[in-house]
């Protein structure tokens, strides 16, 4: 009995040791995903930004007629993240909002469920507190039990030195009865401990049991699926109508910009249906509205070529009216209007040169370039302080003589103030004016 006990208690007391868990193998999704976050981190946030803003401003230039790749190596890294950022800041929120709409879907059919199980979440608590005091119960029996086993294995010495000592059989009937009594004792306390381990870990299972199955109904089902999918896809299909490139295009343009908008939604639902994970689904939705709104500028501006208009005046040069391309502390980069048979260029002004320099909005190239002109002969209105008669370095009639020695005094001597421009200059600012770009014809007001 004592060596039945004995391999009882050891049993009990070792816990089996757990089997390995084997190594989950990748599959092709995690392969994917660590090949985006390779490359997202080897790229950096402001290197897709940057990339972003010289895309653009590469078609702008080249749709102008003017040597894009050249104009965009001279434009400063500050300009085109904020350019990019300017271009990407919609799609950031544009891929929020998809997300959020989504997670909103996905919080309703979990919220529901929750409401759905409180009465079987309430049911689970108190079997587990159940479970928990049979646990306790049980490990009271089994202290008990092994007590009386070691009460039983002392008595069952005794008899036998008893024996061994030749004890009288009126003393070792004594022991006898002890032994049997406490041999009773121990077997009916180890049934008891049984009975209560049993009944604990019956409990414990059905906790277990109504645990998984309330987890599994928390887990998307193919209800939730549907509709999270269907919310995803009206949310892009909003971002393609609340964005309208779609129809500032034209026909075959808006069938391609569609056909990637398709494309596009499949492979951030794919992400999501793939991951579950809404980082992943925002960071690929970012992705692919970034991708589509770019191409809807790529066809924008290839229909509609947009620039920024600007006026430089000079020492010693005529002023120039043109596009804006770029600004460092050393040049000021121009990129001029096509005029008849004057094909656009790529003009380097140093800044040493530059007397006034005006740069106005993004603008349709027509509008862009009675801009600049406007601009210029606004300049030219301004008078500028001459450190030397000949400063300017142009012919002055006597007209503009007289006119520069009836100057009103300002606190300086009479003579050191001259007008930005000559009336030469101003008349030929006056005539492009007048005359559209490319042809003969007047140009009509903005």
């Amino acid at each position: 009995m004592a060596a039945e006990t004995s391999g009882s208690d050891s049993e009990q007391g070792i816990p089996a040791a757990p089997a390995a868990v084997p190594k989950p193998e990748s599959s092709a999704t995690d392969l994917v995903l660590r090949v985006l976050g390779a490359i997202g981190t080897g790229i950096g946030v402001l290197g897709f930004v940057t990339f972003f803003g010289a895309a653009i401003l590469w078609v702008r230039t080249d749709k102008a007629e003017l040597p894009a790749t050249e104009a965009v190596a001279v434009i400063p890294r500050n300009v085109l993240i904020s350019t990019g950022a300017q271009f990407l800041f919609p799609a950031l929120l544009y891929a929020v909002g998809v997300v959020a709409v989504v997670f909103l879907v996905h919080f309703g059919f979990q919220a529901f469920q929750i409401v759905k199980s409180r009465q079987e979440r309430g049911k689970i608590t108190k079997r587990s507190l159940e479970a928990a005091e049979l646990g306790r119960k049980a490990l009271a029996k089994q202290q008990e039990w092994k007590a009386a086993a070691a009460v039983l294995e002392s008595l069952r010495e005794n008899l036998v030195k008893a024996h061994e000592r030749e004890k009288p059989g009126k003393e070792i009937s004594r022991l006898e009865r002890e032994l049997a009594a406490q041999r009773r004792k121990a077997a009916e306390l180890q049934a008891e401990a049984e009975t209560t381990i049993s009944q604990a870990a019956e409990v414990r299972a059905d906790v277990d049991t109504r645990t998984e199955k309330t987890a599994a109904k928390l887990e998307r089902g193919t209800n939730q699926w549907i509709a999270e999918i269907a919310a995803a896809v009206v949310a892009l299909a909003m971002v393609v109508i609340i964005d309208g490139s779609v129809t500032r295009v034209t026909c075959s343009q808006g069938l391609e910009l569609l056909a990637l908008a398709l494309v596009s939604a499949v492979l951030a639902i794919s992400v999501y249906w793939a991951t579950e994970n809404f980082v992943w689904f925002g960071v690929m939705a970012f992705v692919v509205v970034g991708v589509y709104l770019g191409m809807a500028t790529y066809f924008n501006t290839h229909n509609s070529a947009k620039m920024q208009p600007v006026a430089v005046l000079r020492t010693g040069h005529d002023p120039i009216a043109g596009a804006f391309i770029a600004s460092t502390s050393e040049n000021v980069y121009v990129g001029t209007f096509r005029e008849k048979e004057t094909p656009p260029r790529l003009l380097v002004i140093p800044r040493s040169q530059v007397v006034e320099l005006a740069v106005g909005p993004l603008l349709e190239q027509r509008r862009a370039r009675r801009r600049a002109l406007t601009m210029a002969l606004n300049e030219c209105d301004q008078m500028i302080k001459a450190s030397a008669p000949t400063q300017l370095a142009t012919k002055v009639s006597p007209t503009e003589k007289s006119a520069t020695k009836t100057l009103p005094k300002t606190g300086e001597q009479q003579g050191e103030y001259a007008p930005a421009c000559t009336p030469p200059q101003k008349k030929k600012l006056e005539t492009a004016l007048k005359r559209g770009p490319q042809t003969g014809q007047l140009d009509q007001p903005e």
